[in-house]
């Protein structure tokens, strides 16, 4: 598989576990390149004959995937046959009806015209589930796994997306039960940009799955800038909206004292206008609940010369 771009070292050393047929962690901030690991499996699996699993926890980053992958994998050239289900048509691989005394599990010829690359199962849509590359959420593949499904006895890798949703306290334990009850033939790539314990969840991995060795490959380079703003303004500029002028950049680590004082200098700076700034607008997106809250309280509840947020959020 070719770039048009030069890779990144910890996607070359991705790539040369993949090559290895090992388990590798990637652990990247969000926009340094994750998706590319992914991509080079995918087709790898693809042009050599196997099925690959790529799952998300969410439905809507499911069919994201999906359409993305269709359109990069849609018209690539594979073998004429690879592993499957020995189902026909009409019967559904998802269906508890499927899987009775009267089916076997064989390997079955599938042609390239017929066949589309990549397909999609999630609790709402079901397409082209016989694709050597399906997307699906954890939930369905750890269904496939209980149900015995042949399609796994083929399948080479399987891509965990967000694979920091294993401390989920509701649905960790899907990931867990899929990672230790997998056909011990697959090996697993893991993404995240937010894993602060990757080190001690690969050794997790790797005494519950000797069988592939799992290296971590971790970068903390962000080439896209991650930054928190507060939007202040006053209450009757609903429209007039300056971004040059009506964000306050809130950088790293900053404290909410600094925040305060900021907002405190921005408030009462340009008292030639006027206007009265005690009722200044403020509005943010916080990326921490927590700092939200505390922004809340302190510039609700101990206002500075009466100043009242109107609108402050958390993403």
């Amino acid at each position: 598989m070719e770039f048009n771009y030069p890779l990144d070292t910890f996607q070359k050393n991705s790539i040369r576990h993949i090559n290895e047929g090992s388990s590798v962690f990637v652990s990247v901030p969000t926009g340094a390149g994750k998706t590319t690991v992914a991509e080079y499996c995918i087709h790898k699996c693809l042009t050599e004959g196997a099925n690959v699993v790529y799952t998300a926890p969410i439905k809507a980053l499911c069919n994201q995937k999906y359409h993305d992958f269709k359109n990069q994998f849609g018209n690539i050239d594979v073998p004429e046959t690879f592993g499957g289900d020995g189902y026909g048509d009409g019967d559904n691989l998802w269906y508890d009806s499927f899987y009775d005394n009267n089916n076997t599990h064989n390997n079955r010829s599938m042609v390239n015209d017929k066949t589309p690359n990549v397909g999609v199962v999630t609790g709402d849509i079901q397409v082209n589930d016989e694709a050597q590359c399906l997307v699906m959420t954890t939930e369905i593949l750890r269904n496939m796994i209980y149900k015995n499904s042949g399609y796994l006895d083929n399948v080479d890798y399987i891509i965990f997306d967000e694979i920091h949703y294993i401390s989920d306290e509701s649905r960790g334990h899907v990931w867990e039960e899929v990672i230790t009850k997998c056909p011990r033939h697959i090996a697993f790539i893991f993404l995240s940009a937010t894993s602060p314990n990757r080190v001690e969840f690969c050794d997790w991995v790797s005494k519950t799955r000797p069988e592939k060795k799992v290296y971590i490959e971790y970068s903390d380079k962000r080439p896209v800038p991650l930054n928190m703003y507060l939007y202040y303004g006053e209450p009757e500029s609903n429209t007039d909206f300056d971004p040059k002028k009506n964000l306050l950049c809130m950088r790293k680590g900053e404290t909410v004292l600094n925040v305060d004082r900021k907002l405190f200098s921005l408030k009462h700076s340009s008292g030639s206008t006027g206007k009265d700034h005690s009722t200044i607008r403020i509005s943010g997106l916080i990326s921490s609940k927590c700092l939200c809250e505390e922004i809340i309280f302190r510039q609700w509840y101990l206002p500075l010369r009466g100043a009242r947020p109107r609108s402050i959020c958390s993403t």
